[in-house]
């Protein structure tokens, strides 16, 4: 598994999907049902309703300058942030904390109410302190760890690296050994591809209680050796990553990947056959053993073991239809039934079937790397906004590539928006005709 995938695996589906708020938004939420009064659990579509539409003023807001009924969550994010700017910590607190309980997945709202609490933190030690604003002022920091790392947490969720990235830092400007925050930051680093900076994070957390316990951490830092090649180093931290958690068939796909860097193949075979054990069914395991026999030359049991692997990808895709992620790996698995069918052939090996399976995979395989495209010009077209979304020739594009996808509700909808720009459109008026005639079938 390259670094770039370590977010993937450490965190599930966090970075392929938005979810519900994690145990520190959970915290964060019993934070502001004690701070304000407030509720603050919430789906995603409430949460997203929260933010775009207006609401009226919570008591506790009542009189605070800027707010009035009808307010919107980033209209709120705006008036408690100017009043942290003007001074006002306490009103500021207040407003965010009511803009934060309506919206627990809200960047903005959160990493300004975290800011709120280092700015109560800072006047609370200044002048002449005594011991009771000290404590609160530690209160204060506190907090606004606690809302950091349920930013960071929110971020990894949205796909938004750039903005966990500094949570996790402003987190360990405070507590320097906060092991979650290190963490955070060193898988940050992993999959942005910053490797130094990655491995310095991961040792620091190791040696807090928490990483000396964590498996799934020593296999992320053993494939970022791996990664640079350094395999003796990676046996270190997958044989302490084994010794934690002796079932995951991961650890032993990474040991199978340090065992072929070193040479030793009949090791890595069984290592692998130990992932695919453990797993069974599970597409990467067999795409793994098949790369391992094109390596030893077997160019029959790569081509069964990479086409259990297409096998099981497409079971998945069955299963989730919109997902790149998937599609891209089926692709590398028909890249490495290619290649088995290829070692076939060049050893004289081939019958007329092999090539006939050959020329099926290949012809296959452009299918998926099509779709994989249309997916990708799918994203450039739709990533528009302002006046550019009612360009005819975009949305004209943008209805060829719908129907090429089969995607006939977006394509009727894209139609109808072209035929307004340009009501003699003739792509327009024939797609609708096409997609018609096929549903009529």
């Amino acid at each position: 598994m390259g670094s770039s995938r370590i977010l993937q695996a450490a965190c599930g589906p966090a970075l392929r999907r938005p979810r519900r708020a994690g145990r520190a938004v959970a915290a964060l939420g019993m934070l502001l049902a004690s701070s304000s009064g407030v509720a603050s659990a919430q789906t995603t579509s409430q949460a997203v309703a929260a933010t775009s539409q207006p609401q009226e003023v919570e008591e506790s807001l009542q009189g605070i300058e800027g707010v009035r009924p009808g307010m919107t969550v980033d209209q709120l994010v705006d008036i408690g942030s100017k009043a942290v700017t003007a001074g006002r910590l306490d009103e500021g607190r207040k407003v965010l904390l009511a803009a934060t309980a309506r919206d627990t997945m809200n960047l903005r709202a959160l990493s300004a109410l975290a800011y709120a609490y280092e700015r109560s933190a800072e006047r609370a030690r200044g002048g002449e302190a005594d011991a009771a604003t000290l404590a609160q002022a530690d209160r204060f920091i506190e907090q606004a760890v606690d809302v950091y790392q349920a930013a960071g947490n929110q971020a990894i969720d949205q796909g938004r690296l750039d903005v966990a990235e500094p949570c996790f830092n402003r987190i360990l400007l405070h507590q320097p050994a906060n092991s979650k925050a290190l963490l955070g930051l060193a898988r940050i680093y992993a999959a942005t591809e910053r490797r130094i900076q990655a491995l310095d994070r991961y040792k620091d957390y190791l040696y807090s209680s928490e990483g000396k316990k964590d498996a799934r951490a020593h296999l992320e830092v053993g494939e970022l050796y791996l990664d640079g090649t350094y395999w003796r180093l990676a046996m270190d931290q997958l044989a302490r990553a084994r010794e934690l958690n002796p079932n995951d068939p991961d650890v032993d796909m990474a040991l199978a990947r340090a065992h072929q860097k070193a040479d030793r193949m009949d090791e890595a075979m069984a290592a692998a056959k130990e992932a695919s054990r453990k797993a069974p069914g599970r597409a990467k395991y067999h795409n793994l053993l098949a790369e391992l026999h094109l390596v030893r030359g077997d160019g029959e049991q790569a081509s069964i073991e990479s086409l259990r692997a297409i096998e099981s990808a497409r079971k998945n895709l069955n299963n989730a239809p919109d997902s790149t992620a998937l599609l891209k790996e089926l692709s590398q698995y028909y890249g490495t039934h290619e290649k088995a069918f290829r070692l076939l052939i060049n050893e004289g090996k081939a019958n007329p079937v092999v090539r006939v399976d050959l020329a099926r995979a290949i012809q296959e395989h452009a299918a998926v790397d099509r779709m994989l495209a249309l997916r990708e010009a799918l994203k450039v077209l739709s990533d528009v906004s302002g006046d550019a979304r009612d360009d005819a020739r975009l949305l004209e594009e943008l209805a060829h590539v719908q129907q090429a996808l089969g995607l006939s509700n977006q394509v009727r909808e894209t139609c109808r928006r072209l035929l307004q720009v340009d009501p003699n459109n003739a792509a327009a008026t024939r797609i609708l005709g096409e997609i018609e005639a096929a549903s009529a079938k």
